[in-house]
C-alpha cells in the first residue's frame, strides 16, 4: 500500500511539473500542516536503498534530555577531524554553517548537559543517497512535498549553502564508484573522436581516494587540495570553477570534465557533455551547484603522471616593515615565476611567510633551485627575516608530493604543514578575490593597486593563503567555453582571507567578524573592480554577487536557469536567482 501511495505521489509530480500553475512563494517547514506525514515519509523511506535519516546536529548526544556518555566522548575526540565530519550529514567544515544566525551556538558538544540543543541550520531528514535513483525518488518527493532541498557531499564550504533550516537534505557522501577507461570518447562525438584516458566517478569521492585510485594507473588528475583529502571531487569542486595546484599546465577543473549525468528537476536522468545538452554542459562548468540539477557521476580527462620539482620556503620576521617587505618582493616576482612554470600556495600569518610551489616544467632539481634562488636571496636579504625552510626537493610521481603534503603531512610535510593547519570545526567567514595577471607586470598603472593589495595582506591580523594557479592553460580556453567568470582567464592568483571566532563568542562579537570579513571584501573589490571572486570561496556580503561569481555570463545562466528549473527547486544562498528570495531561501521575496 505504501509504495502504491508514493508511486501515485510521484506520478503527480509529472503533472504538476507540466502545468502553469505559479509556485508557492514560501517552502513547506516541518511545522506546517504541508509537510509530509509520518505515513508518507514511511513510504519514501522504503523506496530508498537506505532508510531516511533523522539529522541531527553533531553536538546531540551531549545534551539532556539524550545525552549518550559514549556517543558524546567519541563527538568530542573527533569534532575538529576532517574525516570524521565528511562522515556526518548534520555537519560543515565550519561549525557558523551549522548554526542559525551569528553566534547562535545551537547544538555545541562542549556546552552544558542542561543547555538546549537547538537543530539550528542543520536538515532535519536527510537521504543517504547511494544510487542514482535514490537522487531521482529525493527530487522527486521534495517538488511534490515543496520542501527546501539541500544537496551536500562532504561539508567543505564556507558558506551555508550546504545547510538549511527546516530543510530535506540529499546526502551523496557515499556515492563512491571509481571507473577507468584508457579511451573515453562522449557520447555522440563526431565519428573519428580520438578517446582519450578518463575516470567517471560518483558524486561522493573524495580527492584523497581519488588521487590515490588514479596514481595505480599511471596517470594523474587535476584536482583540489585540502588536509586528508576530504574535499569532494564529483560535485560542487568543479561545479564552481575548480582550481588547483595543476592548473596553469592542465586548466580548471571545468576544463577537464569531459561529461557527466544529471538529475533534472522533473526527476529525468541525462548525460550531458560538449554533444548532448549543450548549453547544461556550458552552464554547470562554472554555474555552481546545484542550480540546474544533482551531477551523480562525473567523467575527468586524465593526464600522464611525471616527474615534479617542489620548492619549500619559510620565513619569519621581527618587524612589521620587513614581513611586508617581504611580501612585496615576493609579489613583485610572480609573474616572472609562473612564467618559469611555478605553481602552488602560500600562506602566511603575522610575521610569517610560507610557499609550497611545485614545477613540472623544471624537473631537474639543481635547475629548479636556481630559478627560484634569485626570489630567496633577495627576501633573505631583507633586514628582519630569519629564514627557516630552504629546500628544493624532486619527486618521481606527482602523487608522491601530494600523498606527503597533503595526506601525511604530519610529520613527513617539509615547510608550512597542511596537515596542522588545515583545521576545520572553525567559526569563521572568508573574502576571496581573482588577482589579474595584469597586476604582476612591469606595467606602472597597476603598481599603485598592487602595492595596496601587498599592503593588505600584510596587515590582516590572521594572515591568509594565496593560490599561484592562473595563467598558462587557465588562460589558453576561451572566455566563451564554460560558465567561470571570464576574470579566471586572465587572473594569475586567488587570494583568500578571513576572520574567525571560537566557540562560545557573543552574538554581537561573531557579527562583528562577518562585518569584518566583509569590509576585507570590499577592500579587494576596490582594488580589483573588473575581476572576480572564486566562487568556491564566497562570503555572505558580495553586494553584487551575481556579478562577482559570474560577471557577463550571468543573464545566460539565469536563462538557462529558467528553462531547467523553472521552480527553483534547487536553490541555495548566493545561488543563481537567489537574489528573488530570502536570506534563508524559504521565501520568495
Amino acid at each position: 500500500m505504501r509504495a502504491v501511495t508514493l508511486s501515485l505521489a510521484l506520478s503527480l509530480v509529472g503533472l504538476a511539473a507540466g502545468s502553469h500553475q505559479a509556485p508557492p512563494r514560501c517552502r513547506c517547514t516541518p511545522k506546517e500542516p504541508c509537510w509530509p506525514s509520518a505515513s508518507e515519509q514511511a513510504a519514501f523511506s522504503a523506496s530508498l536503498s537506505h532508510p531516511l535519516l533523522t539529522v541531527r546536529p553533531i553536538g546531540y548526544p551531549c545534551h539532556l534530555p539524550h545525552y549518550d556518555a559514549a556517543e558524546c566522548a567519541n563527538v568530542l575526540a573527533n569534532y575538529q577531524n576532517g574525516t570524521w565530519r565528511a562522515n556526518q550529514p548534520g555537519a560543515s567544515e565550519y561549525v557558523n554553517a551549522e548554526e542559525l544566525g551569528f553566534g547562535a551556538q545551537s547544538c555545541l558538544p562542549e556546552a552544558p548537559l542542561i543547555t538546549p540543543c537547538d537543530q539550528g541550520n542543520v536538515p532535519v531528514l536527510g537521504v543517504n543517497a547511494s544510487t542514482a535513483s535514490d537522487v531521482q525518488k529525493t527530487v522527486n518527493f521534495a517538488a511534490h512535498h515543496n520542501l527546501k532541498l539541500i544537496i551536500k557531499n562532504s561539508g567543505c564550504v564556507y558558506v551555508s549553502s550546504l545547510m538549511g533550516n527546516g530543510s530535506l537534505l540529499l546526502w551523496t557522501h557515499n556515492m563512491q564508484s571509481i571507473e577507468f577507461s584508457e579511451s573515453y570518447v562522449p557520447l555522440n562525438a563526431p565519428r573519428g573522436t580520438l578517446g582519450v584516458p578518463a575516470v567517471t566517478i560518483g558524486a561522493g569521492v573524495p580527492w584523497g581516494k581519488l588521487y590515490d585510485a588514479v596514481s595505480t594507473q599511471n596517470h594523474t588528475i587535476i584536482g583540489g587540495f585540502a588536509a586528508g583529502g576530504t574535499v569532494g571531487a564529483g560535485g560542487g569542486w568543479w561545479q564552481g570553477a575548480g582550481h588547483s595546484a595543476l592548473s596553469p599546465y592542465y586548466g580548471l577543473g571545468v576544463d577537464n570534465v569531459l561529461g557527466f549525468e544529471l538529475v533534472t528537476a522533473n526527476g529525468t536522468l541525462i548525460y550531458v557533455s560538449p554533444y548532448v545538452h549543450q548549453d547544461l554542459y556550458w552552464a554547470l562548468r562554472g554555474g555552481g551547484g546545484p542550480s540546474f540539477g544533482i551531477v551523480t557521476s562525473t567523467t575527468y580527462k586524465l593526464h600522464p603522471e611525471q616527474t615534479i620539482t617542489a620548492s619549500y620556503f619559510e620565513a619569519y620576521t621581527v618587524t612589521s616593515d620587513a614581513f611586508e617587505k617581504v611580501f612585496e618582493v615576493f609579489h613583485n616576482a610572480q609573474g616572472p615565476l609562473a612564467d618559469a612554470g611555478w605553481t602552488g600556495f602560500y600562506p602566511w600569518t603575522p610575521n610569517y611567510f610560507a610557499w609550497t610551489y611545485i614545477n613540472l616544467n623544471i624537473t631537474d632539481v639543481d635547475q629548479a633551485a636556481n630559478s627560484i634562488t634569485p626570489l630567496i636571496n633577495k627576501i633573505a636579504q631583507i633586514p628582519g627575516v630569519s629564514v627557516k625552510t630552504n629546500q628544493t626537493v624532486g619527486y618521481a610521481r606527482f602523487h608522491d608530493w601530494y600523498a606527503q603534503n597533503f595526506k601525511n603531512g604530519s610529520p613527513n610535510a617539509i615547510g608550512y604543514n597542511y596537515t596542522a593547519g588545515d583545521v576545520v570545526a572553525v567559526n569563521g567567514y572568508t573574502a576571496s578575490r581573482l588577482l589579474p595577471t595584469a597586476l604582476f607586470t612591469d606595467d606602472p598603472a597597476h603598481q599603485t593597486n598592487l602595492s595596496a593589495i601587498t599592503s593588505f595582506c600584510a596587515s590582516l591580523p590572521l594572515g591568509g593563503r594565496g593560490f599561484l594557479v592562473g595563467g598558462g592553460a587557465v588562460a589558453q580556453h576561451p572566455v566563451s567555453s564554460a560558465a567561470v567568470h571570464p576574470a579566471w582567464r586572465s587572473s594569475l592568483i586567488n587570494l583568500s582571507v578571513g576572520v574567525g571566532y571560537l566557540d562560545g563568542t557573543p552574538p554581537p562579537l561573531a557579527q562583528e567578524a562577518a562585518e569584518t570579513a566583509q569590509a576585507y571584501n570590499d577592500q579587494l573589490v576596490s582594488l580589483t573592480p573588473a575581476s572576480g571572486t572564486y566562487l568556491n570561496e564566497i562570503g555572505y556580503w558580495e553586494g553584487d554577487f551575481t556579478g562577482a561569481f559570474w560577471g557577463e555570463n550571468y543573464p545566460r545562466l539565469v536563462e538557462l536557469k529558467k528553462a531547467w528549473d523553472p521552480t527553483d527547486l534547487f536553490m541555495t544562498v548566493l545561488a543563481i536567482g537567489a537574489e528573488n528570495w530570502d536570506d534563508t531561501v524559504t521565501c520568495r521575496k
